[in-house]
């Protein structure tokens, strides 16, 4: 089987996949029957595989199947810890194979297909533990019993915390195997995210006619084109004008030092360019499906879904329509470039960033009863290691995703030992170095060493600008612990007195 990567490039593959799924999301939005359009968003999204991936749609295969006997087959409370152990795995297995068999094609999608497959199993198989757990404990109380399992909607998993905060809109049925089958090859979002849990595909399959049919999802997506344009161009258009490909070459080393510290900004502005265009397009495709759109009273969040909610309320839409009902599609939202760019900090500026899988990633890792108790910044750190792991093996992802809690304690640092310390004219000028430093190098530099992935020329590059964001970070921490200590030996009634002067 030949794949159509062999002839088509890997980013024109994903704007062809994003393409078919607003198309045919409209369509799918249209069906009434709810077995057919399960049919139809599975058959659509294994073709894509298929198509996409060749030979390498055996990898998919495997996923899916033994994830999903291990949630049929497994009753016992350790099962959606097996799934979790078993897809990490196997996504590990997945991306060392490129290392020692040519099986593995890195111009075709099986890639970004695997990113998604490995969290949405994860996803479904705690979906599923919740909602036995439930069930259990409803049938105790009946018999007149507490087995302590947890109730209503705590989403009181073995290995997740309880908090408000992390309760999810849970099943009202358990999937079955042909159900799991058609949300981990749904059509939407495959290969290209954003991340939806299984509840929420269940709702929209689910999605009864008289909402589907007004859905404003075209007046949505008019009302984010303005800013998909700005995407386009900036990708398009600094695509032109700079590139990865110069930071490999000779000549661009014998440029100043200014030009290549400073280079990080217009790839970074490029590189965030480029996934926003591809999530904005994969909403779209989500909109037009009703993939993700909840009233608004539900208050959903991006990847969580519906916060807002309460027993017995399965019924989301009712029979009728209530006047002024406000729709959200907030469920499917994957980036906010506006929050994203006026946010203040390095750190802050990520909560904006693939938001669907920040969720997975706060709820399943650092919510985990694994780090309960722990240092915020050893949560920090393994959230950071796992998203390295999660998307391969490549140097550069390591220096970007560990590096990035580096830099943002480095930060946190400086802003509450040395910023917070200054008088309103230095923390002028402070706040201006820290927004172009941390800011705008921090994030071009993440960027940076995610696309330029290879140990050397990552390795090449920092060594040529001494370390850039990484130096930056180490000097800020030096900064920090001396304006510390010294901050430490003056007396607090003189420190108050300078500082209002």
């Amino acid at each position: 089987m030949i794949p159509l990567s062999e002839f088509i490039d890997r980013d024109y593959a994903y704007i062809a996949v994003v393409a078919v799924s607003i198309f045919l999301g409209g369509f799918t939005r249209k069906i009434k029957n709810v077995e057919t359009k399960k049919l139809f968003t599975f058959l659509v999204g294994f073709t894509i595989v298929s198509a996409f991936c060749g030979a390498e749609v055996l990898h998919s295969l495997i996923t899916i199947i033994i994830g999903t006997l291990l949630i049929k087959q497994c009753s016992n409370r350790s099962m959606p810890k097996m799934v979790f152990l078993f897809s990490f795995l196997y996504r590990i297995f997945f991306c060392l194979s490129s290392f020692f068999t040519s099986w593995r094609d890195d111009r075709n999608l099986a890639n970004g297909i695997q990113l998604v497959l490995t969290i949405k199993m994860i996803c479904v198989a705690y979906e599923v533990d919740d909602f036995r757990r439930r069930q259990a404990n409803e049938n105790a109380h009946a018999n007149g019993h507490s087995n302590g399992v947890g109730n209503g909607f705590t989403n009181n998993h073995n290995n997740i915390t309880t908090m408000d905060k992390h309760k999810t809109f849970p099943l009202n049925e358990e999937p079955s195997y042909f159900d799991i089958f058609c949300y981990m090859y749904c059509f939407l979002g495959i290969g290209t995210g954003p991340f939806y849990r299984y509840r929420t595909y269940h709702d929209m399959i689910f999605l009864p006619q008289h909402i589907s049919k007004p859905l404003p999802a075209v007046d949505h997506i008019i009302s984010r084109l303005s800013i998909l344009t700005m995407l386009i161009i900036v990708s398009v258009g600094g695509g032109m004008l700079f590139g990865v490909k110069e930071m490999k070459s000779d000549e661009f080393y014998e440029r100043s030092f200014f030009y290549r510290f400073f280079y990080v900004l217009p790839i970074g502005a490029i590189g965030m360019s480029r996934y926003g265009v591809i999530w904005f397009l994969s909403e779209f495709g989500f909109a037009m499906s009703g993939l993700g759109v909840y009233p608004e009273t539900m208050k959903p969040e991006p990847g969580r879904g519906p916060t807002n909610f309460h027993d017995g309320n399965d019924d989301i839409w009712g029979k009728k329509i209530a006047r002024g009902l406000q729709y959200s599609f907030e469920s499917t939202r994957n980036v906010y470039i506006v929050q994203g760019l006026t946010a203040k900090t390095y750190a802050k500026t990520f909560r904006w960033w693939n938001c669907t899988v920040q969720w997975w990633l706060a709820h399943f890792i650092y919510a985990s009863k694994l780090f309960s108790g722990k240092p915020v910044f050893i949560r920090w750190l393994a959230v950071a290691i796992v998203s390295a792991v999660w998307h391969g093996f490549k140097a550069g992802y390591y220096f970007s995703f560990v590096g990035m809690t580096y830099v943002a304690f480095a930060e946190f640092l400086l802003l509450s030992q040395v910023g917070a310390r200054l008088n309103k004219n230095a923390r002028v000028v402070f706040d201006l170095v820290h927004y172009l430093l941390y800011k705008a190098v921090g994030i071009g530099s993440f960027m940076t060493t995610f696309s330029l992935s290879s140990y050397s020329d990552v390795m090449r590059y920092l060594a040529s600008v001494y370390y850039g964001i990484y130096g930056v970070a180490t000097a800020s921490i030096i900064l920090s612990v001396i304006t510390s200590v010294v901050f430490s030996m003056i007396p607090k009634e003189t420190v108050k007195r300078e500082k209002t002067e």
